[in-house]
């Protein structure tokens, strides 16, 4: 068929479609032609604040344009969504995403201003980074199935370190709890100097973390397990949670990712996601994320990112729904 003999009213739509994808084409080419703003849920200085700063300073690069880093910490990271959802959907505002924001304030809070299925689209996995059980070395515990049979013989008499009720943090060692059939008691600090003082002292039991959290007081701790299937590289002589006797599978990551408004144009997404990667993949931030102990992105599709927010959403709920605690 030749294009004399198509009918008007496909020709039209043709054309349409011809113009929207040329138009799609010029506002990637043309993207970024201003400055774009990351919104990050944590202060200065923080690893999600290292992390967007690292990603912000390698798109500035590649860009040439500048990329603002703006810190909203507090309100488990509802303060910068509000702030965030004030930006039109047009690719110049992205936040950063993680567990705690993107699978669990669902079900922890009766109201939440944004739906992370509704309102928002993944754009790249930034990093991940397994759990790890740390406690006292000279502590009564020697070992997860020492703590598991400890914790049966006395419920409550034993404890967990976390920020409060609805944190990641909170949500793994509740998640430990329900798996294996024990009763922690759950101790909430502000801050994490408290935080390290009291495990280290041996005032509370155990604390899901990273190894670089505890870095200061590593001397004085043994790590327990690995909250994954398999070791850490770093950490090779630390057994999985089910090697260390606790319930089969307990793989619990904390993870981020880069998120942005639903309706944000495809084509600048796309290009946002691929020049995001190859930054993300460079030997400069591997490096200095590899410092706080984050695995480099997995380089998930968008619709396996979408999937995986929905699958983690799921199993949070039921721990949320198990402790029986919900946010205001």
């Amino acid at each position: 068929m030749n294009i004399g003999t198509i009918p008007g009213r496909w020709l039209g739509a043709v054309c349409a479609v011809a113009l929207a994808c040329s138009a799609a084409s010029v506002m990637a080419q043309a993207f970024p032609g201003k400055p774009v703003k990351f919104h990050v849920p944590y202060p200065a200085g923080s690893a999600p604040d290292t992390m967007m700063r690292l990603l912000g300073d390698g798109l500035s690069r590649a860009w040439g344009q500048q990329v603002i880093v703006e810190n909203r910490p507090g309100a488990s990271g509802i303060i910068a969504m509000n702030e965030f959802k004030k930006s039109p959907a047009d690719g110049y505002s992205y936040v950063f995403g993680e567990v705690g924001i993107l699978a669990i304030n669902p079900s922890y809070y009766k109201t939440l201003p944004y739906d992370p299925e509704r309102d928002l689209v993944p754009v790249i996995d930034i990093s991940w980074l397994p759990w790890v059980l740390f406690t006292a070395k000279d502590g009564p515990v020697k070992s997860l199935r020492g703590l598991i049979d400890l914790a049966k013989a006395s419920p409550g008499k034993y404890s967990y370190i976390s920020p409060g009720a609805g944190s990641p943090i909170y949500a793994v060692s509740e998640m430990l709890k329900l798996r294996a059939g024990i009763d922690l008691l759950g101790v909430p600090f502000r801050e994490l100097g408290p935080m390290l003082n009291g495990l280290a002292s041996g005032d509370v039991t155990v604390f899901f973390t990273s190894p670089a959290t505890v870095s200061s007081i590593i001397n004085r701790l043994t790590p327990l397990a690995v909250a994954s299937n398999r070791r850490l590289p770093n950490l090779p002589n630390v057994p999985t949670i089910e090697e260390a006797g606790g319930p089969a599978n307990f793989d619990v990551q904390a993870w981020s990712m880069l998120v942005t408004a639903r309706n944000t144009p495809p084509a600048i997404l796309a290009k946002v996601r691929a020049d995001a990667a190859v930054v993300l993949k460079s030997p400069e931030v591997t490096g200095k994320l590899g410092v706080f102990g984050f695995q480099p992105t997995r380089e998930m599709s968008a619709e396996d990112m979408a999937q995986f927010i929905r699958t983690e959403n799921q199993r949070y709920a039921e721990v949320i729904r198990a402790t029986g605690v919900r946010g205001d």
